[in-house]
């Protein structure tokens, strides 16, 4: 939902934006018909495995546990409401009215945000840069972190030109 609220940010016109970096996201995001039949069940379980397993590249126990236990204390209605601004969320009328540097970066083995997606929100953004690179997951930060910081710093130091 980071980028829903950066668009969002553009889309009031918050002052003081001179750049933004949107990573695996999309002007639309998708809501899995998996994970709507998790949430109706209730299966806090479940949902901490979809999403371990969605989000990085290797399942790792410790990460299932740690999420099935913020799940099981999480308010059930926050989860839902969560779900229901994502299910809302459409920036694509705006993409060609934002006038800062962006550069979006994506994973190409995403299965939250598929690359496709987060490559036509960089190609609905004039000037904007589109880094994919060739990894799972969904947080390319994690998955690949020398690649990504490089990817950040060098257009942090073209911004501050």
């Amino acid at each position: 939902m980071g980028g829903g609220v950066c668009l969002e940010a553009c889309r009031r016109r918050l002052p003081g934006m001179a750049g933004m970096v949107l990573v695996s996201t999309s002007a639309v995001l998708p809501i899995s018909g998996v994970l709507v039949d998790i949430l109706e069940r209730d299966d806090m379980n479940a949902l901490a495995e979809l999403i371990v397993g969605a989000v990085f590249s290797k399942k790792m126990e410790v990460l299932i546990g740690f999420a099935r236990k913020g799940l099981h204390e999480m308010d059930r209605n926050v989860i839902h409401t969560d779900v229901e601004i994502c299910r809302a969320m459409d920036y694509t009328a705006i993409l060609g009215a934002i006038d800062i540097p962006v550069l979006v970066i994506a994973n190409r083995g995403d299965m939250v945000i598929k690359c496709d997606s987060t490559a036509a929100l960089a190609s609905g953004i004039p000037n904007s840069r589109l880094i994919i690179f060739d990894h799972g997951g969904h947080v390319p930060f994690f998955e690949n972190p020398h690649g990504f910081n490089e990817a950040v710093d060098a257009f942090l130091s073209d911004c501050l030109k």
